[in-house]
Formats: C-alpha cells, sequence, structure tokens
C-alpha cells in the first residue's frame, strides 16, 4: 500500500467510533447492508447514490422479521470492482427505541455462529 493510501485509511480507520458487523441478511430499500455499527452502515447499491451534504434519508432496515427505519446521513460511495458502489451511512437523531431495537440486531449478529466462522476464518 502506498503511503498516500495507508495515511487515507488510517485516517478513515480513526474517524470510526464504532466497530463494524458484517451483516449477511440485512437489508435496506437502497439494497443489502454489507456491515453495521450503532453509528452507520454500510449499503452494497447497484448504483451510486448521491444524498446533498446536510440532508438525510430514512434507511428502512429488514432483518429476521425486524423492521427498522432509521434517519442517516451519507457519508460515503465508492465504486466496486463488481460495478456496484458501497455506500456509508451515519446514523442521526435516533429515537431510544430505534438505538435499542439496533442494538438487539449488533447482539444477534455478533452471537450468531456465521459471525463467530468469519472471526476465526
Amino acid at each position: 500500500m502506498s503511503t498516500n493510501r495507508q495515511s487515507t485509511f488510517l485516517q478513515n480507520l480513526e474517524r470510526r467510533k464504532a466497530g463494524r458487523v458484517r451483516c449477511s441478511q440485512m437489508l435496506c430499500q437502497l439494497g443489502p447492508i454489507a456491515d453495521l455499527s450503532r453509528d452507520g452502515c454500510r449499503v452494497i447499491s447497484k448504483k451510486p447514490i448521491s444524498v446533498p451534504e446536510g440532508k438525510s434519508v430514512i434507511l428502512r432496515m429488514n432483518v429476521a422479521g425486524i423492521e427498522l427505519s432509521i434517519p442517516a446521513q451519507q457519508v460515503s460511495c465508492r465504486a466496486r470492482g463488481d460495478g456496484k458502489h458501497d455506500v456509508g451511512f451515519r446514523f442521526v437523531a435516533l429515537t431510544d427505541d430505534s438505538r435499542r431495537e439496533l442494538m438487539n440486531i449488533l447482539r444477534a449478529a455478533l452471537s450468531s455462529p456465521d459471525h463467530a466462522h468469519r472471526m476465526s476464518a
């Protein structure tokens, strides 16, 4: 990794305030959710997404019959090698109920055998 790329990578890592949990069955209206944290998520979209700076969207998330609507601001959109896009979102203005449901989803993902397998692989 070049020095510039490594520096950018490290800066991005330092900006994250919460660890990410990979998701395998979580969806939203924009596509599958690749990873999730208490502060945000990464969505895999077929098209690039551009939400105006300062504006938020409501992500309608669904996993295992649990539906959650969470306001979020877009923080990134990067093209992938497969023609899709990784779109990063930061959650904003979460209600106590939404935060509680989100934490339940994260706990369930962390305790799943699928997550344990990925961590040891």
